[in-house]
């Protein structure tokens, strides 16, 4: 779960800024943006119990279930790069609303989409070439949004470096285990609850790359701005523009080895190493989403790293009907 992510970027890092500058060609910004596709989630299996708000400090709880492929997959129901499902467990309006996405192993293909609505008691499959929507209403978290590389490769072109320099980001030290149940606190807004409370620390080289969705043409946003930590390729930030050219959203979050001290998770033999908690600010409504990590939401449902029934449990289209009801 650690390791692999690390390899693989390390493994482009030299590639793009070794041996590439090396030989004395112009870095490629698409080199920053692969290892993304290929790895932007931490462990194999795992299951995130989330808290968060949306829109005016509506509270929801959540559950977000990753089956990730790290080898090459060829048969089978698992033969995919990624399936994931979100399920509502709160508030009572969108309780057991669940969304299913599965990758192709097939980069260049759009996922399929599975949603379960508990008012129609049946499993409905989207569209997923929309990809700037809202799942459920005043969520301002698009499936484009996930971690700067939500959408399959090469719908996003025109890549070019617009900069390089230092930046402050939250990269480690963000897990609060001293917490029972890991939740962080907030600040700013007229009730104190839209920012999450960050520690940041300076990122020596920070690169930023300007992309612009080329198979979108109905997209709201004309290009987006993504910055990378140069020295792990992790995506820290990222600002969309709507089509007139004024910044749409902002999205970014924080990350952490889950230990300290004595108190540890633990994926397989090592630390867990995951993102902390999410913000995603629609800068013209001024809404935000806010989503943290957590070690139990209600409904009995507890965070997970590697387990090999989170398969059955979660991800498939029968387990949307099932955990629905």
């Amino acid at each position: 779960g650690v390791l692999t992510p690390i390899v693989v970027s390390l493994v482009a890092a030299i590639w793009g800024f070794g041996f590439v500058g090396w030989v004395g060609d112009p870095i490629e910004p698409l080199i920053m943006v692969v290892p993304l596709l290929l790895s932007f989630f931490p462990a194999p299996k795992n299951v995130k119990a989330l808290l968060g708000t949306d829109e005016t400090a509506r509270a929801h709880r959540r559950i977000f279930a990753l089956l990730h492929a790290i080898g090459r997959l060829s048969h089978g129901a698992q033969a995919r790069k990624t399936a994931l499902t979100i399920l509502f467990v709160t508030p009572n309006d969108v309780r057991g609303t669940s969304f299913l996405n599965i990758w192709p192993y097939d980069q260049n293909r759009f996922p399929e989409l599975y949603g379960y609505l508990p008012a129609f008691k049946r499993v409905r499959r989207f569209p997923t070439n929309q990809r700037f929507e809202p799942l459920i209403t005043g969520n301002t978290l698009y499936l484009s949004d996930a971690w700067a590389a939500g959408d399959p490769f090469l719908t996003w072109g025109n890549y070019r470096v617009v900069h390089r320099g230092p930046c402050l980001a939250a990269v480690a030290r963000t897990w609060n285990s001293e917490h029972p149940n890991w939740e962080h606190s907030t600040h700013g807004g007229a009730e104190g609850k839209t920012f999450w409370d960050t520690d940041v620390q300076l990122v020596p080289e920070a690169i930023v790359v300007e992309a612009q969705p080329l198979r979108y043409p109905r997209a709201p946003v004309s290009r987006k701005r993504v910055w990378f930590d140069a020295r792990t390729l992790t995506p820290l930030s990222m600002v969309s523009y709507d089509r007139r050219g004024a910044i749409f959203k902002s999205f970014d979050g924080a990350f952490s080895v889950y230990e300290d001290g004595a108190r540890r998770v633990n994926d397989g033999p090592n630390p867990y190493w995951s993102w902390t908690r999410v913000h995603a600010f629609n800068v013209q409504t001024r809404r935000m989403t806010r989503l943290q990590q957590a070690r139990r939401v209600s409904g009995g449902y507890e965070m997970a790293v590697n387990d090999p029934a989170l398969f059955a449990r979660f991800l498939s289209v029968s387990a949307l009907r099932r955990l629905g009801d």
